[in-house]
């Protein structure tokens, strides 16, 4: 694949975000192992002349590595943020509240 193919590639699919070739191939390499294929056939497809060099992506097909980055979800830490928010807000108007009930 080319630069220009993998571009056309990325423009059909709608995707906006600019990837460049060596980001494609490293995502391409990871999700092929991850989803199953064997480490030999994609060092064929990479073209590798070691497997040492493939099995750096390998790393990021571990089960346990794929557990752990799931575990943190840009949503959850998004709602954890506004419940903490919420509660900042809530503690600080029953102050507000009672200061003004002394003040009486």
């Amino acid at each position: 694949m080319t630069y220009r193919v993998m571009q056309d590639w990325i423009k059909e699919c709608g995707i906006k975000k600019h990837i460049t070739f060596h980001c494609f191939r490293h995502t391409y390499a990871s999700l092929q192992l991850e989803l199953g294929t064997d480490i030999y056939t994609v060092q064929h497809l990479l073209n590798h002349k070691n497997v040492s060099t493939t099995q750096i992506y390998a790393s990021h097909a571990d089960p346990k590595t794929r557990e752990a980055a799931d575990r943190i979800r840009l949503t959850n830490v998004k709602m954890e943020m506004q419940e903490n928010e919420n509660i900042n807000v809530n503690a600080e108007t029953k102050r507000k509240k009672e200061k003004g009930k002394s003040k009486k």
